[in-house]
């Protein structure tokens, strides 16, 4: 849930399209960022967010919504946690066009706006997002031509898949092969930075040449989106190939506050490079010793999964086909704590995420993540953060996690 929090908030910041982030039932706001709830139309009308989730039932990959100009896109996680992009509009609205949306979706503030986005750019995000959280691809293409799509966005679909096969066809002739972009991520997943340095030399000139997709028109902010992109995809891959989630966070943000120093295209290719190998090498000490840490790494992925769902160490161990005591034992001594409080630990930090990025409540924050009472939950977060969950979420909030800007 951190790296979707992550993704969700870097994505936000290169692309200024709003996200709401919603557990599988509609009913539980995971994060927020571009609108207040009481801004946002998915949380103002129930019948667009039905409409939303009706489209992600019937399919698997990332859907589009079309009403007159205006956009909204949605997929997945792994979880059937909901990611809802939007609203953009196509084309400028005026003072009138923003009234009569604000009166459609029973949105009463004053301030309400919509971004100008094409929807080339609105697919090129959902395409980038649902890669980065479940290694699946897609192309604009496949989110723009969903099968399952619903028969009032048919003709309006089938005019822009027309348009946009025939702006492309063309380019995509000579585009990077795809099947390139996967060895990237596996040899960065499988810890192998000689690999990584070979393919990187070889096809460079593929970057260089722009025959990776186009994200911008200017080829400086084009190249400073792909090095984006790469620096994601490459902490995704290390972290599948066993590095830490901290560690490999703490160097993406590192290597993204670089790339905002970078003064032309040739020091993003040399960052690009440096983050690929960086990632490889950390993956490769990971290896060294992952027979020893097997067990401890599968402990922790489980807990990752199941932190808003109540578990024993022995339904822990049964997961994982190990004795509890021998599993209690080693975890102890690699993590310096037990399974229990590394767990408690864990759920504290979702919770800390959860107060600065979402607008639930502390209560419905305490159950979700199935602390016993909100008093209980309250006491163990002053414990470790210091504070308590009131005083931390107005502390730490930030306005612009709420309140996007074009």
């Amino acid at each position: 849930m951190e790296k979707t929090f992550y993704l969700l908030e870097r994505i936000y910041r290169m692309t200024h399209i709003p996200v709401l982030y919603l557990d599988k039932t509609g009913g539980f706001t995971l994060f927020n960022i571009g609108y207040d709830s009481s801004d946002n139309p998915f949380m103002t009308d129930e019948a667009l967010l039905q409409t939303l989730m009706d489209r992600l039932h019937q399919s698997e990959l990332p859907v589009l919504e079309f009403e007159e100009n205006i956009l909204y896109g949605a997929c997945r996680d792994s979880m059937e946690n909901m990611i809802l992009f939007g609203p953009v509009s196509t084309l400028p609205l005026t003072v009138g066009n923003l009234k009569q949306y604000a009166y459609r979706h029973k949105i009463k503030s004053d301030t309400f706006r919509i971004s100008t986005k094409s929807i080339d750019e609105l697919c090129s995000t959902l395409a980038i997002f649902f890669y980065s959280i479940t290694g699946k691809s897609v192309t604009e293409i496949d989110i723009i031509s969903d099968p399952k799509d619903s028969s009032d966005n048919k003709e309006m679909q089938h005019s822009l898949y027309e348009n946009y096969l025939l702006k492309n066809t063309e380019i995509d002739l000579s585009r990077f092969n795809f099947s390139t972009e996967i060895d990237f991520v596996k040899y960065i997943k499988n810890g192998d930075p000689d690999s990584v340095k070979r393919h990187m030399n070889q096809h460079l000139p593929a970057f260089q040449e722009g025959r990776v997709g186009k994200l911008a028109q200017k080829p400086f902010k084009q190249n400073e989106y792909l090095a984006c992109t790469a620096i994601t995809l490459a902490s995704r891959a290390a972290i599948e190939g066993g590095l830490d989630s901290l560690t490999s966070y703490l160097m993406s943000d590192l290597y993204l506050q670089r790339l905002e120093n970078c003064k032309d295209i040739a020091s993003i290719y040399r960052l690009v490079l440096e983050v690929q190998l960086s990632y490889a090498e950390r993956v490769q000490q990971v290896n060294q010793n992952k027979s020893q840490l097997s067990y401890i790494e599968q402990c922790k992925n489980y807990i990752a999964r199941n932190l808003n769902k109540r578990f024993t160490v022995e339904d822990l161990a049964k997961e994982i086909q190990i004795n509890k005591s021998y599993l209690n034992r080693k975890f102890s001594k690699a993590e310096g704590m037990g399974i229990q409080q590394y767990a408690q630990l864990k759920r504290i930090e979702a919770a800390a995420n959860m107060l600065k990025f979402s607008d639930e409540s502390i209560l419905t924050i305490s159950n979700y993540l199935c602390f016993a009472s909100q008093s209980h939950f309250g006491r163990l977060f002053k414990e470790h953060m210091g504070e308590t969950p009131k005083v931390y979420r107005e502390k730490n909030r930030l306005l612009d996690f709420k309140k996007g800007t074009d």
